[in-house]
């Protein structure tokens, strides 16, 4: 998503302007004041609390994530930004969790939720961890989970990769991520396609932005991204949108009743 081209039409499909990311737009349609303290589960290195307290989103942040370098990693570049005094760091997961008296005023999941083996027991963690009127902000991965990484799913971009030239290509035939693909990362994509479930099951959607990526995602470590071709493909995912289950989304929600 750092190809400009790509970050373009994140951007505009769900913010309407492909100069305006997603965080921007949430911003700017949600938040009319500081949030008090946000959750953010699933932290890593710590990109998006730095980026919600700079832009004055809210006035604190607790954050956790299951490995320890990550979290190291992010203490050390929020006391770069002199926002260490602002942002509550621990290794964990949710089940450590220890909301203020009056709850979250948000939670962000920032593709980490995709990583988690259970999304609706998380969402429902969180939802009952927010203040009256608190939001949850999720920006995921919520395609095909790795047990649905087959022929089915990956049809479609296979079939783009074969109209393809070949000195484009970085192999002569499509492949689908197997078995090392899943040993690498035990955790990835371990239940994506339950995500949007689980919202929609413990609270109430405001509004949700599709980002699509069935096209881009599966074929992207797979070719070289001349601007040409990458344009080409961002077409083609775009014209065939009606026709594919997203697999990247940017949702905003808020608690049932």
């Amino acid at each position: 998503m750092a190809d400009p081209a790509v970050r373009a039409y994140v951007n505009e499909s769900v913010s309407g302007d492909a100069h305006v990311w997603p965080i921007e737009w949430f911003g700017r349609r949600f938040v009319s004041y500081p949030l008090r303290t946000v959750l953010l589960p699933g932290c890593g290195a710590g990109a998006l609390e730095r980026d919600l307290l700079s832009k004055g989103l809210c006035e604190r942040v607790h954050a956790f994530d299951v490995a320890a370098p990550a979290v190291e990693e992010a203490r050390r570049m929020a006391a770069e930004a002199g926002l260490a005094d602002r942002i509550e760091y621990r290794v964990g997961d949710l089940a450590g969790i220890s909301p203020p008296d009056v709850g979250y005023d948000a939670c962000f999941f920032h593709h980490s939720l995709h990583h988690m083996a259970d999304p609706d027991g998380a969402v429902r963690k969180v939802m009952g961890s927010l203040a009256p009127g608190g939001l949850l902000y999720l920006d995921e991965y919520v395609g095909p989970s790795r047990r649905q990484w087959d022929h089915r799913h990956f049809a479609f971009a296979a079939a783009v990769f074969d109209l393809i030239p070949r000195e484009q290509r970085l192999h002569g035939r499509f492949q689908i991520p197997g078995l090392l693909a899943k040993l690498s990362d035990p955790s990835e994509s371990i239940a994506s396609d339950r995500i949007l479930a689980a919202v929609e099951r413990h609270a109430r959607v405001l509004v949700r932005r599709d980002y699509h990526g069935f096209l881009l995602q599966p074929i992207w470590t797979q070719i070289r991204h001349g601007e040409e071709l990458v344009r080409t493909l961002i077409a083609i995912e775009r014209s065939a949108a009606e026709l594919h289950s997203t697999w990247f989304s940017v949702v905003v929600a808020t608690a049932l009743g």
